[in-house]
């Protein structure tokens, strides 16, 4: 659980007999469309992150935390590139087939690809567009060579198999494709110096271009990295229950203005008492 600070001006009472957090003096008339990683863990999948904090999130009721290292997002995008020349050279290998695959800018579509969606959304890394039989939702993760046993053994991270099989509900495809990318320390050794170099100059940190120069001049392909894919069927029914017990819970918070202490971690209901109390925040 990371850092968990409420934003200035909002009050908290603590309804002991029930076991209830109530949020006044702030507007709970607005939040958030409920985006896929936000998904996975308000229906409670994501253990490293507790449904109330997720759902105060989605409120813009907590302040923003440290920002995100651009090394992580680096390798996010270089992992991308390589598992799009796999996939296009692993079904043209084993089955044949010239898939047409879709990619999207983020900035183009404010890292969302359901604009008219009201209450879901999210942005898909790669899509299977045709052939038809293969349509599916891509979604791609980068790992340290160290998770490779553990993520093999599970077929992926529950949180984030969670978050592919919604993107590919959301994109109405009964098929979600986790493809993972493993480096080894050398190749992050390799990625956080060309990170640090852009950062010792003074360039604020294009993730893609540092990406693309990284291929450039390791000449890296998707057969120098280690890549894992699994392949998750989507059950409709499921998604609509699980879509509508998510949505239903950021709705309860904006109706009745209050979350149950069992939402929250244990270093978060703490945190969320000592301000109900008046007392200050401890510090550990």
């Amino acid at each position: 659980m990371g850092d968990f600070v409420l934003k200035k001006g909002i009050q908290v009472e603590f309804d002991k007999e029930n076991g209830l957090f109530h949020f006044k003096n702030t507007d709970l008339s607005y939040h958030k469309k409920l985006t896929s990683r936000a998904f996975a863990t308000i229906i409670g999948v994501n253990k490293w992150e507790s449904v109330g904090s997720a759902i105060l999130e989605r409120f813009k009721l907590v302040e923003k935390g440290e920002p995100i290292d651009p090394y992580y997002s680096v390798r996010g995008d270089l992992a991308e590139m390589l598992a799009y020349d796999f996939l296009k050279n692993h079904y043209k290998v084993s089955k044949g087939i010239d898939l047409e695959l879709a990619t999207w800018e983020k900035d183009a579509i404010r890292y969302d690809n359901f604009p008219k969606n009201p209450k879901f959304g999210g942005m898909i890394d790669i899509a299977i567009k045709t052939p038809e039989k293969y349509r599916a939702v891509i979604e791609v993760k980068s790992k340290s060579m160290k998770d490779l046993d553990k993520i093999k053994a599970n077929k992926g991270n529950p949180e984030e198999v969670m978050q592919g099989v919604f993107l590919s509900y959301l994109s109405k495809v009964d098929k979600c494709l986790m493809v993972y990318v493993f480096f080894t320390p050398n190749q992050e050794k390799i990625m956080r110096e060309f990170v640090l170099r852009d950062k010792s100059i003074g360039y604020d940190i294009d993730s893609k271009m540092v990406a693309k120069d990284i291929l450039n001049s390791t000449k890296w392909t998707f057969e120098s990295v280690k890549i894992v894919p699994f392949k998750h069927m989507v059950s409709k029914y499921d998604m609509l229950t699980k879509t509508e017990m998510g949505y239903k819970t950021l709705s309860d918070l904006k109706k009745n203005g209050y979350l149950p202490t069992n939402y929250f971690a244990p270093n978060e209901e703490m945190y969320l008492k000592s301000l109900a109390s008046g007392e200050e925040e401890v510090p550990f």
